[in-house]
């Protein structure tokens, strides 16, 4: 069990922001082209009411009104990706590069899917275009970093990521994903302070703290990761993991009671974890990694 990867939030929201623009000053012709950005223009405010099923249908009129009309096709991308209409997100993103080539939104809306669906290579294909047209593009370089992640390539990762966080230093999921790489390839005091970065900049994210804990834990640095973990649980209670590796962390100290108060925390959000938990305080020692984190069958429980 893993806690999640940290990724950008949506760049979509801004590509639709934009494209409202676009397809607001364009005059229509036609009247269907008329009605089609009438309808685009309805799908946009659909969907940013939360109205997805609304919102894809009013899409695909708009694009049926008016094939040439990419602002649809990336709508239509944005909102069924939301629904999991992945083979209908798809086809729209690819639609929406065809007709503009050179849009770097419908680019990276395109390379987000195909990482949202495990496409890495594609990925990487789509968001180097990105940066040829776009090479300030923070969210960008975050999304390749996280492509070559997956793919194994981690020097190019770090590379991007750090770009990431060169051009924008206040991007806070850009430190986040860095500590990720830097924790996944056990470089955990590196982790520690780029988690301690990501930190500063969002404060009230509780999967930050509970990677920091992470970090630090495996790091040797036993209380800053207990003062994580407990962060993290203060803005998120139920982060079963949190409470699974602060219970470890206080067995290992023996403190059975801190222990058993995160086990019975534990039950309710995650039963078998908290087997798991009650198993190993109730151990007759702990086994430890040199770092000082609970030898787990992994990197996480």
């Amino acid at each position: 069990m893993r806690a999640p990867s940290l990724r950008p939030a949506a760049f979509l929201f801004v590509a639709l922001a934009a494209q409202t623009t676009t397809a607001q000053k364009t005059a229509p012709p036609s009247p269907a082209q008329t009605q089609a950005v009438a309808s685009y223009l309805s799908a946009v405010e659909q969907h940013n009411r939360g109205r997805l099923a609304e919102a894809v249908d009013s899409f695909r009129r708009a694009a049926a009104l008016d094939p040439n009309l990419s602002e649809a096709q990336a709508g239509l991308c944005v909102a069924a990706s939301k629904l999991h209409l992945h083979e209908e997100a798809l086809d729209a993103c690819r639609r929406a590069v065809r007709l503009r080539p050179d849009s770097a939104p419908a680019h990276f809306n395109l390379g987000g899917l195909y990482i949202s669906l495990g496409m890495h290579e594609q990925a990487v294909a789509s968001l180097k275009e990105v940066l040829r047209l776009d090479a300030a593009s923070v969210e960008a370089h975050s999304d390749l970093g996280a492509a070559y992640h997956k793919l194994g390539r981690v020097a190019e990762a770090i590379a991007h990521l750090k770009e990431a966080v060169r051009i924008r230093p206040d991007f806070s999921t850009g430190h986040g994903n860095l500590g990720v790489v830097y924790a996944d390839t056990g470089r955990y005091e590196e982790a520690a302070a780029s988690f301690r970065r990501a930190l500063e900049l969002d404060p009230a994210s509780a999967e930050l703290h509970y990677r920091r804990g992470d970090a630090c834990s495996r790091s040797g640095r036993r209380d800053e990761a207990v003062e994580s973990f407990k962060q993290a649980l203060r803005l998120k209670p139920d982060l079963a993991l949190a409470h699974y590796r602060l219970g470890l962390l206080y067995a290992e100290a023996g403190d059975k009671k801190a222990a058993l108060e995160q086990h019975r925390a534990l039950q309710s959000h995650d039963p078998e974890l908290a087997t798991r938990l009650f198993r190993r305080i109730h151990q007759d020692k702990l086994v430890t990694t040199p770092g000082g984190a609970s030898a787990s069958g992994g990197k996480l429980p």
